[in-house]
């Protein structure tokens, strides 16, 4: 029998964003797995290089020449089944499936245009992939007719080693989102800090923004404290990365986050004062001697982010695989059978072009204090 091939379409630009990465880690699992898939661009030449893969990619073009509507899954973005593009897409003939990381992503970029019918209604979507039970319980209640399928992220130990609070430095990485409650945070910490009131003079401030996955690694891996205060999440990568490297993660609750956030790391949305006091009490205790507890909390939020392991992830990419391509696919079988038993070593291939800015120097992108 001949096995089908699956294509998962990804925006051109060269943004360090979790969604393209997770575009790629799919395709290296499903590789990986025994089942052919590519990376497909409409117009690069060559693939995303902000973090390590060996995805296979295509052009658009070489796409047109290999796809067998009668066989063959593309897979489209949320934010792209919306454009003229990904109509075109879901109307020409072949199976669909739209992996939809962030709801409010997919529903903003649809703004006031009611379509007939919504993207994940159309006849040729079979199923939809949704990365939290957060997203999957907004496309149910939406569309309650669509075929929504969990999908689980992972994060790569070997990629975001923990740290001890006793080998962190003084910093707080700040996640370059929600640019209006970050920076009224930021002033809030720093008008108080300069007065020689709440943080202790020794922490600096380091934007997490334009940088590999690599010096996303080394920022985290060397910082105490994360915040990140994104509301409008699909999944929420960095931080669960941050607890993997033993940073403590300051954040709004509510959304899918909250699946895997610590308490302690929760503060009721708007809450910026909140936030405020929770990292000054942190900060001192980590300048004071006192990180033991510290470092507890850490440990609990490393625990957590284990059990977002690679072994998981791969498994519930290649069980929704199964769920699409049914389990009586020549090629759904021989996947279900290449699956590697849980806890061993998830052999991430590696590429990854050269940066322009070293993790080291990265705090000047949001204070001078470096």
């Amino acid at each position: 029998m001949t096995a089908p091939a699956v294509y998962y379409f990804c925006f051109d630009r060269e943004q360090p964003l979790g969604g393209p990465k997770q575009i790629y880690r799919h395709v290296e699992l499903l590789n990986a797995s025994g089942l052919r898939a590519y990376v497909v661009h409409r117009r690069r030449r060559s693939p995303l290089g902000w973090f390590e893969h060996e995805a296979p990619m295509l052009r658009f073009a070489e796409f047109q020449r290999r796809f067998r509507p009668r066989l063959d899954v593309a897979v489209l973005p949320e934010d792209m089944v919306t454009e003229p593009f990904g109509k075109r897409m879901l109307d020409s003939p072949g199976r669909k499936v739209i992996f939809n990381q962030n709801v409010y992503l997919g529903f903003r970029a649809l703004e006031h245009r009611v379509p007939s019918p919504y993207p994940y209604l159309h006849p040729n979507v079979a199923a939809t992939f949704a990365v939290s039970e957060h997203n999957a319980r907004f496309l149910r209640f939406a569309y309650p007719a669509a075929r929504v399928i969990r999908v689980r992220n992972g994060v790569d130990p070997s990629r975001f080693q923990f740290r001890r609070m006793s080998e962190k430095e003084p910093w707080i990485a700040c996640a370059s989102k929600a640019h209006g409650a970050l920076f009224t945070l930021y002033h809030l910490l720093r008008s108080r800090q300069s007065r020689g009131r709440g943080l202790p003079d020794e922490f600096r401030f380091a934007l997490v923004q334009g940088f590999s996955e690599t010096q996303v690694a080394e920022l985290i891996g060397r910082a105490a404290i994360l915040l990140f205060l994104s509301t409008e999440e699909g999944f929420g990568l960095l931080p669960l990365e941050a607890m993997l490297s033993g940073c403590l993660v300051a954040a709004f609750a509510g959304g899918p986050m909250d699946e895997y956030l610590p308490g302690e790391s929760r503060h009721p949305q708007g809450d910026l004062l909140g936030v405020a006091r929770t990292i000054e009490r942190w900060a001192r205790a980590f300048s004071s001697g006192q990180r033991e507890t510290l470092q507890k909390m850490a440990e609990r939020g490393q625990a957590v982010a284990q059990r977002y392991s690679p072994a998981r992830e791969r498994q519930s990419v290649i069980d929704a695989w199964r769920k699409v391509l049914g389990p009586s696919s020549a090629s759904a079988a021989r996947v279900a059978g290449k699956v590697e038993a849980p806890g061993r070593r998830d052999r991430r291939p590696r590429r990854e072009s050269a940066q322009r800015t070293q993790a080291t120097t990265c705090t000047s992108r949001l204070s001078n204090r470096c």
